[in-house]
């Protein structure tokens, strides 16, 4: 990571003057032309208004007036948004796209190859309000780093998906970067798109610049339904960037938008009340922590994240401990398929099933032999209930003293990060506050409660 980031960087500066200038536009006046754009695109905006959040370092929606819950915000028309689609409305785009399994296995990539398109045609970009907003850079993303912040997410669940976003944007550019030099050198330059035709401009920041925007802001819709045999409807989804929607900021809930595909507007609700200057917030969906950092760059405080989870292995004592483990497995296997070899648990609902089946588990690992025989003869236990009030004792003891164990190793984990990296703490390190919070939302989330149950 060390060697690919210093090369990465050595590259960016020789690449420096060939660099398309992505300003930081915060004034107002910007967001004067963005919602002017808005208007005239048919968004209307008497409830919301769109301002840069110093607190959170973004930008962000405030309310112009109360709103009700369930009382419909803002609705954002597909004209306004930048989809993937744009780019095959060109045979050069669509011939590329042929050409490569990567991008037709990459719908991000596409999608952040149509926001450079835009951003390539300068003035002439229909989008160029709603370009000029966007974020320049994104510091608290692991993506930018240092490789010593990185380091910081060693024994955390970020750390190996941030360090594959990483190496992916590496490997995605220089892929493009010969994709489109072998699929131009027969072309006349007037015959190719913009993109393609300024692509010695497309310089590796310019390009983690735009990966970074669709990573952070991407969001599916359905652009078309048809009907199959058996009277299913088949759904086909896009992805897509959507001024406004993209601007909201994460609270907990539910989901409180949908798209309508006989308006073709994203529709957006209120999840509950707000007064008038209050920020306007969606909820981004069942993502614990780990995901939150690495895809938004951000981290709810914690306790606050019932998506938060940890791993409980489902492994049984070996032959040479448990003179049963055939007999358990065999029963085990009856109960959870063979290939799921761990289990999430959380202290929110979203896990309650993983739960029900860490007692499955539980249950059979401490069935004596008489009760292991009894199990055997039976088709009709499976375990989804108390076996009897001994081995219900005796299984939720046996989760309890697991999970404390974890308990034990995370503790040790979150103790040695504070020696090594506390000193990060005064100097204003982003980085280093928000991996603390992991570490504590991450710890929080072992507080598991087991249900209570009844045997006869």
């Amino acid at each position: 990571l060390k060697s690919c980031t210093e090369i990465a960087q050595q590259l960016s500066e020789i690449q420096a003057d060939k660099q398309i200038q992505v300003e930081n536009l915060q004034e107002s006046s910007q967001f004067k032309e963005f919602n002017q754009w808005l208007v005239s695109n048919g968004v209307t905006s008497e409830k919301v208004d769109y301002m840069f959040i110093p607190a959170l370092k973004c930008n962000g929606v405030v309310c112009k007036v109360d709103l009700k819950q369930g009382e419909t915000v803002f609705e954002v028309p597909k004209k306004c948004m930048i989809m993937q689609s744009h780019l095959f409305a060109s045979k050069v785009w669509l011939d590329i796209h042929r050409s490569s399994r990567v991008l037709q296995n990459a719908p991000h990539l596409m999608l952040a190859l149509a926001l450079l398109s835009e951003k390539f045609l300068g003035q002439a970009s229909a989008f160029k309000a709603y370009l000029d907003i966007l974020p320049t850079d994104f510091p608290s993303l692991p993506m930018f780093w240092s490789v010593a912040d990185m380091e910081m997410l060693k024994n955390t669940t970020a750390q190996s998906a941030a360090i594959d976003r990483r190496f992916n944007c590496w490997s995605y550019y220089c892929h493009l970067t010969k994709l489109f030099e072998d699929a131009t050198k027969e072309l006349k330059p007037s015959r190719l798109p913009v993109l393609l035709r300024k692509r010695e401009n497309l310089t590796l920041s310019m390009f983690t610049w735009a990966l970074c925007i669709t990573m952070t802001r991407q969001n599916r819709i359905p652009v078309s339904s048809t009907k199959s045999a058996n009277s299913r409807s088949n759904v086909t989804q896009e992805l897509a960037l959507i001024p406004v929607f993209d601007m909201c900021n994460h609270q907990p809930g539910i989901y409180t938008s949908a798209y309508n595909m006989k308006t073709e507007t994203l529709d957006c609700e209120a999840s509950r009340d707000y007064k008038a200057g209050e920020e306007y917030r969606i909820f981004y969906g069942a993502r614990p922590d780990s995901d939150l950092l690495v895809y938004s760059g951000f981290v709810m405080p914690p306790g606050e994240n019932e998506y938060n989870s940890f791993a409980l292995n489902l492994t049984l004592p070996s032959k040479e401990e448990d003179p049963l483990y055939g007999i358990k497995k065999l029963l085990l296997s009856k109960c959870i398929h063979p290939s799921k070899k761990s289990l999430k648990l959380g202290k929110g609902p979203f896990y309650n099933e993983d739960i029900e089946l860490a007692l499955k588990f539980a249950r059979i690992s401490c069935l004596t032999k008489e009760e292991a025989s009894e199990a055997l003869k039976s088709s009709q236990i499976e375990f989804s209930t108390p076996f009897n009030s001994r081995n219900e004792e005796a299984a939720k003891k046996f989760l309890k003293e697991r999970i404390d164990q974890i308990k034990v190793e995370k503790k040790v984990v979150m103790d040695d990060f504070k020696k090594k990296w506390g000193s990060q703490s005064g100097n204003g390190n982003d980085a280093y506050n928000m991996v603390l919070s992991l570490h504590e939302g991450e710890y929080d989330c072992l507080d598991v409660t087991l249900p209570e149950t009844k045997t006869e």
